[in-house]
Order: structure tokens, then sequence, then C-alpha cells
């Protein structure tokens, strides 16, 4: 429903502001290719809101790793 919309936009921009429109696009695409699990029964804010903190994860974790490259290669 509409109110449960808003809330759960208003969560994703606070927690996930850093996001360009780009993220967003791939966070769906990912979701609907099932990469953030199935969806059997319903769609709500919880689960949209665990496929953003997934995916940010996943981009802070190839962050991390191509900063280690880069130190690396500086070394």
């Amino acid at each position: 429903n509409v109110p449960q919309i808003k809330q759960t936009s208003a969560m994703l921009l606070t927690d996930f502001y850093y996001f360009k429109i780009a993220d967003i696009n791939l966070v769906f695409q990912n979701a609907k290719k099932g990469l953030y699990g199935s969806m059997y029964e319903s769609l709500d804010g919880l689960k949209i809101y665990q496929w953003f903190e997934q995916y940010a994860l996943q981009r802070a974790n190839i962050a991390f790793q191509e900063n280690l490259r880069l130190h690396d290669l500086i070394k």
C-alpha cells in the first residue's frame, strides 16, 4: 500500500543515499533475476531493504578488493 511504499522509500533514501540511479536499477535487475533469492509469496519493504543491504555489502567488498589490488600495484 502507499504508506508502506513511502516508508520503504524513505528508509532506502536515508540508508543508501550514496547509491546512484544505476545502482538502484541494478538492485532491481538482480532481484528480477533471483540473485537475492526467490520471491515465493509476496513483496514487502523488508525484502526490498534486504536486497539493497546485500547489494551494498557486495559493492563495498568489490571496492575493498579493488583498493587492495591498487595498493599492491603501487608497492
